[in-house]
């Protein structure tokens, strides 16, 4: 069933020019965290992290900031498989991510 939900999300005009360079460079985030859990580089991990944590709640996108908290808090030592888990939630939001520009006073008539 969650497989099959799209993620609605109302962004500021003001982002639209950005949000596709932004969302492909989560993308980007993505593989990056992918392979530095194959080779356990914790302090990549938690600096991609740190670094989601900030740009998400600038572009209005809270639950990359969410999951950049989880990375930039990773208990020591860390474990795999929670990280795996929240790699699973970073991919599936950005698969299911629907980005809805909010133009106020915009008439269709």
């Amino acid at each position: 069933m969650e497989s099959n939900q799209r993620i609605r999300v109302l962004i500021s005009p003001d982002f639209e020019d950005y949000m596709p360079i932004y969302i492909e460079n989560r993308h980007k985030d993505l593989a990056a965290l992918t392979q530095a859990l194959e080779e356990q580089d914790w302090d990549f991990i938690r600096q991609t992290g740190h670094r989601m944590t900030g740009s998400g709640a600038s572009f209005g996108l809270d639950f990359i900031s969410e999951l950049g908290q989880a990375f930039e808090h990773l208990p020591a030592p860390p474990e795999t498989a929670p990280v795996q888990e929240l790699l699973r939630q970073f991919a599936h939001y950005l698969e299911s991510l629907d980005l809805v520009y909010d133009h106020p006073h915009h008439s269709e008539h």
